[in-house]
């Protein structure tokens, strides 16, 4: 017989806000956590929204000497560890001595502190610039640590760092766990804290959006080499749009030809900028059915 893994208790903290019932109440309300960020625009990032959580959550189980081991991501995340616990009817206390695991998804953790931490020892060249405590937040299993010596958790508590995907790895790992026999309760999520310097790469990825979508297209277009039209119903009628609007960029933009790939994948056409030559050369191979293709 399968044994089974249920879910007893859910902790948030998150831009929509702190805890579980305020995250429903902000999703049946239609409110969104995407805020401004006027300092970002100060900068000069081109994206200048993001969702800001509160990275100064409030938890019965932090005190100053713990804090000071803490970054934000941690924080967060051993507050949304307390009231997963509450829910499932379980005390700081009942977790020592006891047949538990955990397992967080997190790709990086206090990139801040890394960044001032180089500042002050380039600018001053002293180690004692430097804190001592950077170590532990600095580290992306810096939640796991902090979390495991916050409750007294003994057993095996490790860290998924795979980006969007790690904390949905931490609880297939953690049902694994579970179905084993080896722990009777595994703690498992994901977190992460925001900062104008992770955003900073996704910004020249050109991945946010950004305030000037017009740019972003037409650089868009420049950096294209060929387009992939995946078979799908109507996907002939997406190609002859995709191919008449990349002739156009092409004409605008002076470039010889581009190659699109058919709905069939059989084989590749070129667009040329010469309008009779595409008349000639290309609409024997835009169907391979023999239908007339529009012009």
């Amino acid at each position: 017989m399968t044994k089974r893994v249920v879910v007893t208790g859910r902790g948030l903290v998150t831009p929509l806000g702190n805890g579980l019932a305020q995250n429903v109440q902000s999703l049946m309300d239609g409110k969104t956590g995407t805020v401004f960020m006027p300092e970002w625009r100060e900068m000069g990032l081109e994206s200048q929204v993001a969702g800001v959580s509160d990275n100064e959550v409030q938890c019965p189980m932090f005190n100053v000497k713990n804090l000071r081991f803490m970054s934000p991501n941690s924080r967060m995340a051993a507050a949304a560890v307390y009231e997963a616990l509450v829910e499932a009817g379980f005390t700081p206390e009942d977790l020592p001595n006891r047949r538990i695991a955990l397992i967080n998804g997190c790709a990086g953790s206090s990139y801040m502190t890394v960044y001032k931490n180089m500042k002050a020892f380039d600018t001053t060249h002293r180690l004692r610039s430097v804190s001592p405590f950077s170590v532990p937040k600095i580290m992306p299993s810096s939640a796991v640590a902090n979390i495991s010596l916050l409750y007294g958790i003994t057993g095996e508590s490790y860290n998924i760092s795979a980006a969007c995907t790690g904390s949905a790895l931490a609880i297939i790992a953690g049902a694994r766990l579970i179905k084993s026999g080896e722990y009777e309760m595994v703690i498992v999520g994901g977190s992460e804290e925001l900062s104008w310097g992770q955003a900073l790469g996704f910004n020249t990825m050109r991945a946010p959006p950004t305030v000037s979508t017009k740019r972003r297209k037409r650089q868009a277009v420049r950096s294209i080499k060929h387009v992939t039209v995946s078979c799908l119903p109507k996907a002939r009628g997406c190609l002859f749009s995709k191919a008449r609007s990349m002739r156009r960029n092409a004409e605008r933009h002076r470039k010889r030809s581009f190659p699109v790939i058919t709905p069939t994948a059989t084989r590749w056409i070129w667009l040329y900028r010469t309008r009779n030559r595409r008349r000639k050369s290309c609409p024997a191979r835009w169907n391979p059915r023999g239908s007339k293709a529009p012009m």
